[in-house]
């Protein structure tokens, strides 16, 4: 089974310490400015004549400089709201990814990182081939690939870090596998991973085989083999079949002879088979 997707854990408060020291800054600069009019400094140390006390002055500066406080401490305190917003929908989307990966049927899902270590398994293919996310996870691509196919998943794999996606068909376990490598980005648009998606293609790729013989047979065969539409137009023959309407003065586009049109209505307004 793939590992199962992080719990969500309760969060304080985001930036508490930040913003009680900025509330700290806030006040320690009103202090000064009130400590600056009280002892006239700096006018003090420059030899200054002193100035009487202008408490309105010294009251708007520090309205001013707490104004600024809060102004920043709300903006601070929405951005980390906001990026707490995107923590909990990144680990929302992690939980459906690990709820694909464990479910991909007739595939597995992976996902590896820059060394080519796999950091994510899953998928019920798993079971096909009988092994296990755990057996897989931290382990190299090369590892598990076979030795005639190492360097072209490899490739496929780097070439998914440098943003490329690709497919390949690989054998493994005795099943023909599809598998498209696609790099997998942050919320910036650096590649941080690749993902493979693999699938077992085996019987498809039988079934297309079955087709393409069945699509020669008739070319292949040494018997005469035609096929004639409703209306008595040759629209396939094979060779032997070209022999043979070359004396009745037919070929393929063309009308078959009579007697072969009169059969070929009767067979399909029977629905049944006839032997000519």
């Amino acid at each position: 089974m793939a590992p199962s997707p992080p719990t969500p854990t309760r969060h304080r408060p985001p930036g508490r310490g930040i913003l009680i020291l900025i509330v700290l800054l806030v006040a320690a600069c009103c202090a000064v400015v009130w400590l600056s009019e009280l002892l006239d400094f700096p006018d003090t140390l420059l030899g200054i004549p002193p100035t009487p006390l202008n408490w309105s002055e010294a009251a708007l500066e520090s309205v001013l400089i707490m104004a600024v406080g809060v102004v920043f401490v709300l903006w601070y305190r929405h951005a980390m709201l906001r990026e707490r917003r995107a923590d909990l929908a990144l680990r929302g989307n992690e939980a459906r990814l690990q709820a694909l990966v464990r479910n991909m049927p007739n595939g597995i899902v992976t996902l590896f990182d820059h060394d080519l270590r796999f950091t994510v398994v899953g998928g019920l293919g798993l079971e096909r081939v009988g092994l296990s996310a755990e057996e897989l996870i931290g382990r190299r691509i090369a590892e598990f690939t076979p030795a005639g196919e190492t360097s072209a998943v490899e490739s496929n794999a780097l070439a998914a870090l440098d943003g490329e996606t690709r497919v390949a068909e690989v054998p493994f376990h005795g099943e023909i596998w599809e598998v498209l490598t696609t790099p997998v980005r942050d919320r910036t648009g650096m590649v941080f991973g690749g993902m493979a998606i693999s699938r077992i293609i085996t019987e498809h790729r039988e079934a297309e085989r079955q087709v393409h013989n069945l699509a020669k047979f008739p070319a292949e065969n040494p018997d005469p083999v035609l096929r004639i539409a409703d209306d008595g137009t040759v629209l396939y023959a094979n060779a032997p079949a070209k022999a043979v309407l070359v004396g009745l003065d037919s070929g393929p586009s063309r009308p078959a002879p009579e007697e072969w049109r009169a059969e070929v209505r009767q067979a399909l307004a029977a629905g049944t088979g006839r032997r000519i």
